[in-house]
């Protein structure tokens, strides 16, 4: 292979990598009880993934997941449970009820995606 060619390829594998850990645009979902969640979005073919962090993790937890995903031509949403990362609310202060509201914030992101 000669040079050109190899560095034209190279840049090519480095210009997808970049393009592709930008994790889609930042936006945020409000859920049933009007609780704003972050999330990243990307579309790619019909089926598609939802990434959910642990405990006192954020969705960046699964960016490498995340971009192999999309370069598999899936479509994947990451979230940031409320409480956590960037979305509404400090789950360090949460109640037994607050905690299993956290389904509302499963049920925004799969109607969104």
């Amino acid at each position: 292979m000669n040079r050109k060619l190899l560095c034209l390829l190279l840049f090519l594998i480095i210009l997808t990598v970049a393009s592709c850990t930008k994790q889609g645009q930042q936006q945020y979902l409000i859920t049933q009880d009007n609780v704003k969640i972050a999330y990243n979005f990307t579309k790619g073919g019909d089926i598609g993934f939802l990434l959910l962090h642990q405990l006192g993790s954020n969705r960046s937890a699964y960016n490498a997941f995340y971009d192999s995903l999309v370069l598999k031509n899936y479509s994947v949403i990451a979230i940031d449970f409320r409480g956590n990362g960037e979305s509404d609310l400090d789950y360090n202060n949460f109640t037994e009820k607050d905690w299993k509201k956290l389904i509302l914030d499963v049920q925004a992101a799969r109607d969104f995606l």
